[in-house]
């Protein structure tokens, strides 16, 4: 009788061993760890920030570790000059007359702009998004960013949100000093971190550069996405990552003339050369247990991948990127050069189980693209 209690003992905390295994591995400090890796750690410069149209004391106790210089604005016109400017989209919505014009001068400056939206101020909120936008008055307006973060937490998203803002800002303080460097044509970078529920962070650092040309009517891009997934802990796995961006999205000019890969598997790498008669480059990066799918259509000026990654490969289980290329025309005038788009980055994962792997649970970033110009996006 003894033997078979301490049996069914010694299956049971098997069992248990097995379960607890399989739960999420999440802890207080994780979402810290995370956010040390997104541009530049918790090495802050203490900026002055300008709040308008929000709580600047739900501002200020979230950047609190970050900065000590907040201050509210009634609106924009008393602003006369923050490092930062962090506007409430519902504020920005509800105001009589289009703010456009105003954010687009303090953007056009040299001020990193943040529009938070305001649904997730509150503590109870499930979710925070921002959108950033910078352009660098250091190249003549040849280098611009823009940054869309969403995470489960307020503090985070805000935390990120400044971090990018004093990335920037250290970046391009003495860029144009650069020997060597020639910003006559414009190079933007579209930058967005995402926290893909308990399952992953996944993160975007795609790089749109403009082909010299002499056409006078169409600027040329050379776009090169870039998007990293890391799963929490080692029960979770990416199991795929699309990448589609619109070029031709019914407002912009914009046409697709060569993009790749096309659909590839059976092998580790996939290396593809795309050209027009200005550039020619080789799209090359590592597929490991990872089929390709080319969703892209000219006749829409879409470039689509999907990577469809074995759950059971080393890319599912560890940190994976996927870097996949366009070209890329658009429209340019006297002022300059200019591309807009819309792009959206998608991350599938799965959960170990006993049995195998639980379903799919998929998460979505938009990173709207719009280089030349400031974007109200409220």
């Amino acid at each position: 009788m003894k033997k078979t209690v301490f049996a069914l003992a010694a299956v049971a905390f098997v069992i248990v061993v097995l379960v607890l295994s399989t739960l999420p591995v999440t802890t207080e400090s994780e979402s810290l760890d995370s956010y040390v890796v997104s541009f530049g750690g918790n090495n802050f410069s203490d900026r002055e920030v300008s709040v308008v149209g929000l709580e600047v004391s739900a501002i200020s106790s979230r950047l609190s570790s970050s900065t000590g210089k907040i201050s509210a604005s009634s609106d924009l016109s008393s602003i006369s000059g923050g490092d930062v400017l962090i506007v409430g989209a519902s504020w920005a919505r509800a105001q009589a007359t289009d703010l456009n014009d105003s954010l687009s001068t303090l953007y056009e400056s040299g001020t990193p702009v943040i529009v938070l939206e305001d649904c997730a101020q509150t503590a109870s909120s499930t979710g925070a998004r921002a959108v950033g936008q910078y352009k660098s008055p250091a190249t003549g307006g040849q280098r611009s960013y823009s940054y869309t973060v969403e995470t489960l937490s307020l503090d985070e998203t805000l935390k990120r949100a400044y971090n990018w803002a004093d990335y920037v800002l250290n970046e391009n303080s003495l860029v144009g000093a650069v020997v060597g460097e020639s910003f006559a044509t414009a190079t933007s970078y579209s930058y967005g971190d995402k926290e893909a529920g308990a399952f992953a962070w996944y993160y975007v650092r795609t790089m749109y550069r403009e082909i010299p040309s002499d056409d006078a009517s169409e600027s040329y891009w050379s776009a090169e996405y870039n998007l990293q997934s890391i799963p929490k802990a080692s029960n979770y796995r990416t199991t795929g990552l699309n990448i589609k961006s619109e070029v031709g999205n019914g407002v912009s000019e914009s046409n697709l003339l060569d993009y790749g890969p096309t659909t590839v598997y059976g092998t580790d790498v996939v290396s593809e050369t795309i050209d027009t008669y200005l550039i020619k480059r080789t799209v090359s990066y590592s597929i490991p247990g990872v089929q390709v799918l080319d969703y892209s259509n000219y006749g829409q000026d879409k470039a689509e991948w999907f990577h469809q990654i074995d759950a059971g490969s080393n890319a599912a289980k560890t940190p994976y990127q996927v870097k996949p290329g366009a070209i890329i025309a658009d429209w340019k005038d006297s002022d300059g050069s200019y591309h807009s788009g819309d792009d959206l980055y998608r991350g599938e994962y799965r959960q170990t189980t006993l049995t195998g792997y639980s379903g799919v649970s998929s998460y979505e970033l938009y990173v709207p693209v719009n280089i030349g110009g400031f974007a109200p996006y409220y």
